[in-house]
């Protein structure tokens, strides 16, 4: 009799189980292109994060699709909808780019779904143009480059040139710099995505002579053009601030020529608490390579979720009931402390960070001190959200 009750029971939870609709959860990266490794980092800090929670959400089970954007504007912009149509998501992990963020947040409006940035995260979507429906797991660009300028202005640094790629987020990082570096921009210096010749650089910088670098160099160019700077001298004795381009994803060449340039972001690789201590160790033994800040984001998307979903009861889920219980929903992130401000964007410490080598030689970006403490971006007040 008691075996026949326990069978039943059995029968009725995995009843209840199968009828409990799937959470459907779209995944856009770029998983191929120089810009693959942070990709890579993203899906795989979501995957570790979604395998802590049993494979499930809040509970429920999920369906995951997982769609290479290859940092194709054009093709994504017509795939977008499509995408939406056939899988169905209601919640988006992604992209990583800013030019590639408009048409998936478009077509996911339109679908009444939500958007989860880890990376993007411009201005436009922290102020007038806020989204309900779009939350932010980075800092607004603009933090870790007014965190760059403060260190700059804390050093005496007066005097700085920009080098950066061609491109809208340079001009908007470039924009930025210049808005907040106390001192002098004398330059600014933009080479191609593909470069292999930087002495037209060199000789500029040369000529310049300025206290500061300010970088904004992303993908497979980073390694090259810090390399010929190394090896030219030409940036000798100069200070080196890195606002993408740096994260780990990027730091493939283990031969010093990154050492020394100096970053910020919300989160490091040695930050100390006892959640990123288990976050490094879980990553590592599970992909055994060392995450970054993309990583560290895409892990407490999948955990965010978890939550969120986990605080709701009704079913289906609509998307205002979704969006409220993301914004309640808290989380014991490698970052610390973290929360939502009115335009979805966290609010958080902001830490300078320092590319140094690891008892393996490798490099790292190392925590200096605190910048900013519970930071949120100044377009906030400008967000029609309450």
């Amino acid at each position: 009799m008691m075996r026949a009750l326990l069978v039943a029971a059995l029968m009725m939870v995995a009843q209840s189980a199968a009828a409990i609709e799937p959470v459907r959860v779209g995944l856009i990266a770029t998983l191929s292109g120089p810009s693959a490794p942070l990709g890579r980092h993203l899906r795989d800090g979501f995957m570790l994060g979604l395998k802590q929670s049993g494979g499930l959400l809040g509970g429920r089970p999920l369906k995951l699709a997982v769609h290479d954007d290859a940092r194709d504007v054009a093709a994504l912009t017509s795939q977008a909808p499509t995408l939406m149509k056939t899988e169905k998501p209601q919640v988006v992990i992604g992209p990583l780019f800013n030019p590639l963020l408009g048409p998936v947040l478009k077509a996911a409006t339109e679908a009444k779904a939500i958007v989860i940035s880890p990376r993007a995260a411009p201005a436009a979507l922290a102020g007038k143009r806020c989204q309900s429906n779009f939350f932010s797991l980075a800092p607004q660009d603009d933090e870790a480059i007014e965190a760059l300028a403060k260190f700059a202005e804390e050093r005496n640094l007066t005097r700085a040139i920009i080098v950066s790629t061609v491109g809208e987020e340079a001009d908007i990082a470039a924009t930025a710099f210049t808005r907040a570096f106390k001192g002098e921009v004398a330059d600014r210096i933009q080479i191609a995505p593909d470069a292999t010749d930087f002495t037209d650089m060199s000789n500029r910088i040369d000529v310049l002579r300025p206290q500061a670098v300010f970088l904004h160099v992303g993908g497979a160019i980073a390694g090259p053009l810090l390399k010929f700077l190394s090896e030219s001298g030409a940036t000798s004795g100069m200070v080196l601030l890195g606002s993408a381009g740096f994260d780990e994803a990027d730091l493939s060449s283990p031969d010093g020529t990154l050492m020394g340039v100096y970053s910020a972001s919300d989160w490091a690789y040695d930050l100390k608490n006892p959640a990123n201590e288990a976050f490094l160790q879980a990553f590592q033994s599970e992909y055994g390579y060392a995450p970054g800040a993309v990583a560290m984001r895409g892990y407490d998307a999948a955990r965010l979720l978890d939550a969120a979903y986990g605080a709701l009861t009704k079913d289906p889920v609509g998307m205002a009931e979704l969006a409220e219980a993301i914004r309640q929903a808290s989380i014991d992130s490698p970052r610390g402390k973290f929360n939502f401000g009115n335009n979805n964007f966290p609010i958080e410490d902001i830490y300078l960070t320092r590319i140094e080598p690891d008892a393996s030689g490798q490099p790292r970006n190392a925590v200096q001190k605190q910048i900013f403490a519970q930071y949120g971006d100044h377009y906030a007040s400008e967000c029609p959200l309450k």
